[in-house]
């Protein structure tokens, strides 16, 4: 029996046409694979292959047909009085009516033994350093959800310190974590020193993410010079 943890069986299914059976393997296998199990198997797959599976993989993290998006967020958070932590807040109200759940996940994710979806856990912006959270939004349909200025206003406070914060279009989730790697890169280094991850991240996805990167790194530089 085929093991449904592995990324060539889900392409065996496929080619043999046997879609519901692909899907539910498809699920099965987000269920417990981290990105880096997904970034070694696909390295061994046939690019036809691999194309193949991961436009399925793809779907499946964004729960299609619905949609999980990721918004990448880079933060710098500055206490004159502590080192304190600035807490990402969960919006008490949807910014809008598609969305029906708000969370954040962290970007390390990329490097953990984890599968890459939505945790639930709090995530928290260290002091003083360029750094990225995921801002995760549940959809019903497809239709990509409007955040407008108002709302990174609001929620985006601290009491103790200041936060400056640069946020990037919503993408279904898996493109999301590969484009906010990318962007820290870029903030942190310059675009020169981009050589992140992207199994499903577009050309377009991947461009934006320098440009929100090179504008925050050229604001970065400029407020301290």
């Amino acid at each position: 029996m085929l093991c449904m943890k592995n990324a060539k069986a889900i392409s065996l299914l496929l080619r043999k046409r046997a879609w519901v059976a692909a899907i539910a393997a498809a699920r099965k296998y987000a269920e417990t694979a981290s990105y880096a199990d997904i970034e070694a198997q696909f390295s061994q797959m046939m690019p036809q292959d691999r194309r193949a599976v991961l436009a399925l993989l793809a779907d499946v993290l964004s729960d299609y047909p619905h949609c999980v998006w990721g918004v990448p967020v880079l933060f710098y958070y500055k206490n004159p009085a502590c080192d304190s932590y600035f807490h990402c807040p969960i919006p008490e109200f949807q910014p809008d009516p598609d969305i029906t759940a708000m969370s954040w996940l962290p970007l390390d994710i990329l490097r953990r033994d984890a599968p890459l979806k939505p945790t639930g856990e709090n995530v928290s912006i260290p002091p003083h350093s360029t750094e990225l959270a995921i801002l995760v939004a549940c959809t019903d349909s497809r239709a990509k959800p409007q955040l407008e200025d108002r709302f990174w206003a609001e929620y985006f406070q601290s009491e103790h310190g200041s936060v400056r914060l640069s946020a990037g279009e919503p993408l279904p989730l898996p493109e999301a974590v590969e484009a906010g790697c990318a962007a820290l890169v870029t903030a942190r280094n310059g675009a020169a020193f981009c050589d992140t991850p992207r199994l499903f991240l577009t050309d377009v996805g991947f461009n934006a993410a320098l440009d929100l990167g090179i504008a925050w790194r050229r604001g970065y530089i400029n407020d301290h010079l």
